[in-house]
């Protein structure tokens, strides 16, 4: 095993590492939540795009993944580059010049690392004469391949491995494929392709120059259904399918949706599990009847020095178990200096940051990304709870920087938090109702910085930045400030079930309790991060905090934290609903479900497009009703189980 090198570059990096989510696990196992050491257990390791090159030692770009890639029973990858080399009868891609082919010696890396079967499926497998002395080294280095042979019939033949009595298949196509002498016929070697044609359309607005055409792209028919038979074929003889596939955009940020029709025509098809990669940046992942597709999991070990500045992967696992696809999860990973992948925790700020990069948009149906442990699990077959959704109900502008939302029932009327533009006395309370409807937009002026919220009888409670206001809702009137001690900036407000008013000062990483008109000190603890959001229950308090990205349980009785979850971003607003379980406000742009089995599950995400700030929910109406802050507007969601 190839020597740790990490330690040459000093100190500074280490410590940077570890503070960034890397946990020194270059010479440890990774945490899973499901054991696969079980007779009836397999577990099998997906990563996309692999390309090894000029290195001394081939098996040091999995230096810091080596242990936990030897922890799965059976690997899989995209072997993009072909181990060829470069000869008089061995070219490197005419038509992309800076293009070389891996030394055939570089084999000896995925051997190390343990990888059982790769796809040669690829733009890079070209020409022909590079593919099949690739595949000579690979037959000799004991690895099997599919996607590429000496014709079409050897080329889409899938890989069968057998791991403790359970039989997984794997078949590779490509989209991104160059039309001469690349594709394998009858009679000629080449990669196995699913056929896309590729038109373009007038833009509609003619009236001006230079704009770009409408691409349309479409599987070919003929193409699509000897895909289908071939997955249907290999489901007959195997316990679990993995069809990879080359396609995309390079560099593209979300799949084209002739993407999505291969992806899902081959789930429905047959497969378990759809492995894409070729635009090397992380893509959504979806769900479809019940199963995975990744559109691309970005990049493995990948030394070709025109992608390094694509460094963003993930790391897939998925567990077998009683010949029956049991959990699909996945690690997000980063390579460093040295091209070398290192996995993240998916809590730590870097894992936040990639995992934030498999974005979402319109038209697919995102897998729920639930944090458990070290890993996050998009699919698990034991999952019997509930999980609602949200459907947009309404949406209000016109307020200036809406931070939170309570609902008067007896009034049935919303109470509106806007901080206003900073300036002093500017903050102000607007009501509306539960339709979408303005009631009175300045129903309270004068305040500073309103933040939190929360109603006891005829008593609304305000955090506005050193104090905590107490108007009466039925004069609209300030009747009470009361000073908290030493305070830096009061953000969310609770009132529990007995009557006590809980304030969080998130800058100051502490809590008050009003009691008798009065603020005291009543939590404190520098080291959990931010308190910003706040519910209270008699016997504890859950707050969330926006810095280190945690869900705590705040036992009223010796005021001890408990961690819940972690994931959160910039948990912000929480409310309970009647199943036990909880709606939580990443500040960032999301809302999550906290289930009462304590796993979080993603419910909406508007990330780079709309925040989302504390939040209400109106049971009587299943109405979660969550102010945007820096959009200026007022949104409004049903949930629905």
């Amino acid at each position: 095993m190839a020597s740790i090198n990490i330690y040459s570059k000093g100190i500074l990096l280490l410590i940077i590492l570890l503070i960034s989510g890397f946990s020194s696990q270059g010479q440890q196992n990774w945490e899973w939540t499901r054991p696969s050491n079980e007779e009836n257990t397999v577990s099998v390791i997906l990563m996309a795009d692999m390309n090894i090159q000029n290195r001394k030692d081939p098996s040091s770009g999995f230096i810091h993944i080596m242990p936990t890639l030897h922890q799965g029973d059976v690997l899989f990858c995209n072997l993009e580059g072909p181990f060829a080399g470069t000869s008089s009868d061995v070219i490197d891609i005419p038509h992309k010049s800076t293009w070389t082919h891996s030394d055939p010696a570089m084999v000896e890396g995925l051997v190390e690392a343990g990888f059982d079967a790769v796809g040669v499926a690829n733009n890079v497998t070209y020409p022909y004469s590079a593919l099949m002395r690739s595949l000579k080294v690979l037959d000799k280095a004991g690895i099997k391949h599919t996607g590429g042979g000496k014709n079409i019939s050897s080329a889409i033949e899938p890989v069968i491995i057998e791991e403790k009595g359970t039989k997984i298949g794997f078949v590779q196509y490509a989209a991104t494929v160059f039309p001469f002498n690349h594709v394998a016929t009858k009679n000629q070697p080449g990669i196995a392709e699913i056929k896309v044609h590729t038109s373009y359309q007038a833009p509609p607005n003619l009236d001006k120059p230079a704009q770009p055409p409408v691409v349309l792209a479409t599987p070919d028919e003929a193409s699509l259904a000897s895909m289908v038979t071939n997955i249907s074929a290999l489901k007959e003889k195997v316990d679990i399918v993995v069809a990879s596939y080359h396609w995309g955009v390079s560099s593209a940020l979300e799949p084209h949706a002739y993407q999505r029709i291969i992806g899902r025509a081959a789930i429905e098809a047959g497969a378990d599990i759809v492995l894409g990669h070729g635009a090397h940046k992380l893509q959504t992942i979806e769900m479809w009847k019940d199963r995975p597709i990744f559109y691309c999991a970005g990049n493995a070990v990948f030394d070709w020095w025109k992608i390094r500045s694509s460094p963003n992967g993930l790391l897939i696992r998925a567990v077998v178990k009683d010949k029956k696809l049991d959990q699909v999860s996945f690690v997000p990973l980063q390579r460093d200096d040295d091209n070398a992948p290192i996995l993240y925790d998916p809590s730590s700020e870097m894992g936040q940051k990639l995992i934030s990069r498999i974005d979402g948009k319109g038209g697919l149906h995102r897998a729920r990304l639930n944090i458990q442990g070290k890993e996050v699990v998009i699919y698990d077959a034991h999952a019997k709870e509930s999980i609602p959704r949200l459907e947009k109900a309404w949406q209000l502008d016109g307020f200036s920087f809406p931070e939170c939302a309570v609902y008067d029932k007896k009034r049935n009327r919303i109470y509106i938090g806007n901080m206003g533009n900073g300036n002093p006395d500017d903050g102000y309370i607007s009501t509306i109702k539960d339709d979408g409807t303005i009631e009175k937009m300045l129903w309270l002026t004068g305040l500073n910085d309103p933040k939190g919220m929360d109603l006891q009888e005829d008593t609304l409670w305000v955090n506005d930045i050193n104090q905590i206001v107490k108007i009466d809702v039925i004069q609209a009137k300030v009747i009470a400030r009361i000073k908290a001690p030493d305070v830096v900036a009061l953000n969310d407000l609770a009132v529990s079930p007995d009557g006590y008013v809980f304030s969080n000062d998130a800058d100051g990483h502490k809590m008050y309790r009003i009691k008798n008109g009065e603020a005291k000190l009543y939590w404190r603890d520098l080291e959990q991060g931010r308190p910003n959001g706040v519910w209270a229950e008699k016997d504890r308090l859950l707050v969330a905090t926006s810095n280190s990205h945690q869900l705590l349980s705040v036992s009223r009785g010796d005021r001890k934290p408990t961690l819940l979850s972690k994931g959160l971003g910039r948990g912000d607003g929480i409310e309970a609903l009647a199943d036990g379980g909880y709606l939580i406000t990443d500040y960032g742009g999301r809302i999550f479900y906290f289930s009462p089995d304590e796993f979080l599950h993603t419910l909406h995400d508007s990330r780079g497009t709309m925040h989302t700030a504390d939040l209400e929910y109106i049971a009587a109406k299943r109405l979660l009703v969550v102010p945007a802050h820096r959009n200026n507007v007022v949104q409004a969601f049903h949930l629905i189980w």
